[in-house]
C-alpha cells in the first residue's frame, strides 16, 4: 500500500514536471526537469506514465534539441564529409568556400584527407583512420549544395522539423579525375576523426 501512494506520488511530480510550457523555457531549465524526471524514474522503477505524458516528454527533448543546436550555423571554411560504398568505405572531405547572401546554399570544393596510425599496419588491414586536410584543395570545382538541419519530428504536430546539426545536401563530384560523377549525398559536419577502407 505505501509503495502505491509513493508511486502515486511520484505520477502526480511528474505529471508537474510535464505541466511545464517548454517552449518558453532556457537549455538549463529543460535540462533541470530532465534532470528531475530522471531521479523521480530510478527511485520507483514502477512507475508508469500517461500517454500525454510521454508526448510531452518527447516534446521537451524536441526543444532540448533544438535550443542545443540554435547557434549552429554554416561558416566559410567549415569541412564537412561524406561516407558511403557498398564493399569498402569510401570518405571524402568538402570545405565551404561560399556561402549565398540568403544563408540557405553554399559552395564547397573536395580537399585531402591525411591517414592516421601505422602506415604498415594500414596497408596490411587496408583500412585506416582518416582526418581532413582543408589546406589540401585536391578539386577546386566548385559544387553548389543546400545548407539545411537535420529533422526530427514534432510530437504534438507530427511534423518533421529541421532543428538538428547543420548538414549540406547536394550533388558533388566523386572523385577528381576528369571522368568523376556527380553523386546525391548529405554531407556531414567533421568532429574528429572518419574511417575509410579498400581492397587492394
Amino acid at each position: 500500500m505505501k509503495r502505491d501512494l509513493k508511486s502515486q506520488e511520484n505520477y502526480q511530480q511528474m505529471e508537474i514536471l510535464f505541466s511545464n510550457d517548454f517552449e518558453k523555457m532556457s537549455l538549463e531549465q529543460l535540462n533541470h526537469v530532465n534532470e528531475m524526471y530522471l531521479k523521480l524514474h530510478n527511485k520507483d522503477d514502477a512507475l508508469h506514465w500517461s500517454n500525454d505524458q510521454y508526448k510531452a516528454w518527447l516534446f521537451m527533448h524536441f526543444c532540448i534539441k533544438k535550443l542545443e543546436h540554435a547557434k549552429d550555423y554554416a561558416k566559410i571554411g567549415d569541412v564537412f564529409h561524406s561516407s558511403w560504398g557498398y564493399d569498402q568505405t569510401n570518405t571524402e572531405y568538402y570545405k565551404i568556400v561560399e556561402i549565398s547572401k540568403t544563408r540557405k546554399t553554399a559552395k564547397v570544393v573536395q580537399v585531402g584527407a591525411i591517414e592516421i596510425g601505422d602506415a604498415k599496419k594500414n596497408a596490411r588491414d587496408m583500412c585506416e583512420s582518416i582526418v581532413a586536410d582543408p589546406n589540401n584543395v585536391i578539386d577546386t570545382r566548385k559544387q553548389l549544395v543546400k545548407i539545411e538541419r537535420r529533422h526530427t519530428e514534432n510530437p504534438y504536430s507530427k511534423k518533421a522539423v529541421g532543428i538538428g546539426e547543420i548538414q549540406l545536401r547536394g550533388s558533388v563530384f566523386i572523385g577528381t579525375d576528369e571522368n568523376s560523377s556527380k553523386h546525391l549525398t548529405t554531407l556531414f559536419r567533421v568532429t574528429g576523426q572518419n574511417y575509410r577502407s579498400h581492397y587492394a
